[in-house]
């Protein structure tokens, strides 16, 4: 699909009727492991990805407490996609794409999960951006997350 946003529409209208989108993934150049995220995985997962324009970005304090503008918000969709195809096709390595990423949507969809398989997808996707180093560190802050460990797929 050459339109991002309409990529990010057909996966959420897909998990919000509950269809797989394994297929959909593995043609737009996805990872498929990211298949069973729920809409609120994807929305977190998209918003960390798309929310920094600059190398290094800070989120502003209050920035997800605000309902954006509808330009905005589709701005930040188009680039949380075309930064996850880039990352998924190796276009874009892990190292270089942490830079861009604002890790706290996925850490508070790590800590709290809204879906089955959430934590485990997100664990995996902050890993692999931050470092096994920084997976630890997470899991040491949130002691909940450690047991994780023993149940963790290395595929």
């Amino acid at each position: 699909m050459a339109d991002q946003s309409l990529l990010a529409q057909a996966i959420l209208s897909m998990r919000l009727g509950h269809e797989c989108v394994e297929g959909l993934l593995v043609e737009a150049g996805l990872f498929p492991w990211l298949a069973k995220l729920s809409v609120d995985g994807w929305m977190n997962l998209l918003l960390a990805f798309g929310l920094g324009c600059d190398r290094w970005a800070v989120a502003r304090p209050g920035i997800f407490g605000k309902i954006p503008t509808t330009g905005f918000a589709r701005d930040v969709v188009r680039r949380g996609m075309e930064r996850l195809i880039a990352w998924s096709q190796s276009i874009l390595d892990s190292e270089e794409l942490a830079h861009f990423v604002i890790d706290v949507p996925l850490v508070r969809l790590i800590v709290e999960p809204s879906g089955e398989f959430d934590r485990e997808i997100l664990l995996r996707t902050f890993s692999m951006l931050y470092g096994s180093k920084a997976a630890d560190q997470l899991k040491r802050c949130h002691p909940g997350l450690g047991q994780l460990s023993l149940f963790e797929d290395d595929a």
